[in-house]
């Protein structure tokens, strides 16, 4: 690194640690998006100090950071944000997407309990919010409770229309959806709208094409809804804010990190105690 671009990125972390402006301008940033990929965090506080006039002179001869410059620029602006977000009931979550294990994420969380119903999203009718919820059963069968009510006994029948899964908790076949909602007497639009608000609205599913099983994680790609052959799957979003009620669907525990394991088949259980680990967290841990 020349000593024009290691002037420039002292000056950044410098700049990252001090609250000021530019930390509200990022964090609005956090609020509007509810997500970033950790690779790409510094490098965004970057473009927004360099698009300042009080800043640009200082960090203009720095364009991109590598890995480890971004990770002591998250560092240095978790030092500053964090007081903010506390002050205002928030905190981030660093969480890894458990169906791609190289992406991270900060998430932004609130100190509210989001669990019951999820009637605190307004964005939602209530009868959609229990649609969503009864698919978050049809996705975690395997581990709900054994209720009998009615909802219940409508899933446990949508699920026997399919061949038994295993180890498949967390991925929902598109086809089992619109399945449900039919059963419910939901029409095949009103379902597809709904998966619609979910996925590029509320940022709580994915749409993913491909098989469960059969594709490789490069084969896979966000597909237009409707295709039969589309996965549904829970947005990074969603793993933080429905944790609660993820555990009320007894969902597993990660003993290193204490979250959700959403997705079982990328996951580890040792044969000896039981216990559950994210393969993200065996390979933090570990190696």
């Amino acid at each position: 690194m020349s000593q024009q671009k290691l002037q420039a990125f002292e000056d950044f972390i410098k700049i990252c640690k001090n609250d000021d402006n530019l930390h509200k301008h990022f964090l609005q940033f956090m609020m509007q998006r509810r997500c970033i990929e950790v690779p790409r965090i510094g490098e965004t506080f970057l473009e927004f100090c360099n698009n300042d006039d009080a800043t640009e002179e200082k960090t203009r001869n720095l364009d991109k950071l590598d890995p480890d410059q971004n990770r002591q620029a998250m560092k240095a602006l978790r030092k500053a944000i964090d007081p903010m977000l506390h002050r205002v009931g928030m905190y981030i979550v660093h969480i890894a997407d458990e169906y791609s294990r190289n992406m991270e994420y900060w998430v932004l969380a609130s100190d509210l309990n989001f669990a019951p119903s999820l009637l605190q999203a307004s964005s939602l009718q209530k009868d959609e919010l229990s649609m969503f919820h009864f698919w978050l059963k049809l996705m975690f069968l395997e581990y709900k409770n054994e209720e009998e009510d009615e909802e219940d006994s409508a899933v446990e029948d949508v699920s026997q229309r399919e061949e038994p899964r295993k180890g498949t908790g967390g991925e929902l076949s598109q086809n089992k959806v619109f399945l449900f909602a039919k059963k419910k007497g939901w029409t095949a639009v009103r379902t597809q709208k709904l998966i619609d608000k979910l996925w590029k609205q509320q940022r709580w599913i994915r749409v993913m094409k491909g098989d469960v099983h059969n594709l490789s994680r490069n084969k896979r790609r966000s597909n237009k809804v409707g295709d039969d052959q589309s996965i549904i799957r829970l947005h990074p979003c969603a793993m933080v804010e429905m944790e609660p009620l993820l555990f009320q669907l007894n969902v597993p525990k990660c003993v290193l990190c204490k979250r959700p394991i959403v997705v079982s088949r990328l996951s580890y259980t040792c044969e000896g105690c039981g216990s559950c680990y994210h393969a993200n967290c065996m390979l933090r841990y570990f190696f």
